[in-house]
């Protein structure tokens, strides 16, 4: 018997320890179409404000557009209802190109805000960028790695 229920109590643990592991984290990887209209007066453009739910990566995903590139860094929304937003890309700038997809370091949930968007800049001429972002991510192959910005 005492075999039994120290047997049990072995795979009672076992189980509870797995479910620490495996809780499912909130996060808002639902991929979310953009669309940045470039000017020759090179003003950058943003997304739309989204909740994020926690420190992970942005996603972004540059599937078309005119530029052959884009360069891109995560915002913060310090106002969202009124597009007023800080840098929270801690320095981090992107180069997007037709067909990636990559994450974005930031600091919006480090710097106390909770509403994330993407700032895109193009240097060159008018265009348009569009594709798919996230807030937050999730890993997913053939996705570049957010250690991969522009030195």
């Amino acid at each position: 018997m005492k075999k039994h229920n120290a047997a049990f109590a072995l795979v009672g643990s076992a189980l509870l320890a797995f479910s620490c592991f495996t809780m499912k984290v909130q996060a808002d990887s639902y991929d979310r179409p953009f669309r940045f209209i470039f000017t020759d007066t090179y003003e950058g453009r943003i997304t739309g404000p989204q909740t994020k739910d926690n420190d992970s990566s942005v996603y972004m995903w540059y599937s078309s557009g005119t530029p052959s590139s884009y360069e891109a860094k995560v915002i913060a929304f310090t106002n969202p209802n009124a597009y007023e937003w800080t840098d929270c890309s801690g320095g981090y700038r992107y180069k997007f190109k037709h067909g990636q997809k990559r994450l974005m370091y930031n600091y919006v949930k480090e710097n106390g805000y909770s509403t994330a968007g993407v700032y895109g800049y193009h240097q060159s001429s008018a265009g348009t960028a569009s594709g798919y972002w996230s807030p937050d991510s999730v890993y997913e192959p053939g996705v570049l790695p957010a250690s991969d910005y522009l030195k």
